[in-house]
């Protein structure tokens, strides 16, 4: 917790995204364009739903990817009434 904001963080041990990628993951219908990912079923609007949400709620999402090992998803929330 960081004043009046919480930290919250979701790691993975998947496939990771790779370097130069992780700017678009956020777009609407962006799918990361390897291999793996045409396995896994999806329109590419999770994330760009989850970070609107998150905004809406005064706060921030992010993602940080390690290729091969993984990914670590974290957003910030405000604990104070009224944020945005």
């Amino acid at each position: 917790m960081q004043d009046d904001h919480i930290l919250i963080s979701v790691a993975d041990e998947g496939w990771g995204i790779p370097t130069g990628q992780i700017a678009y993951i956020f777009d609407a219908f962006y799918r990361v364009p390897a291999p793996e990912v045409r396995q896994v079923r999806g329109a590419g609007l999770g994330l760009t739903v989850c970070r609107a949400i998150v905004e809406a709620h005064g706060g921030n999402l992010w993602a940080e990817s390690t290729p091969g090992k993984g990914s670590v998803f974290s957003f910030t929330l405000s604990l104070r009434d009224g944020a945005a």
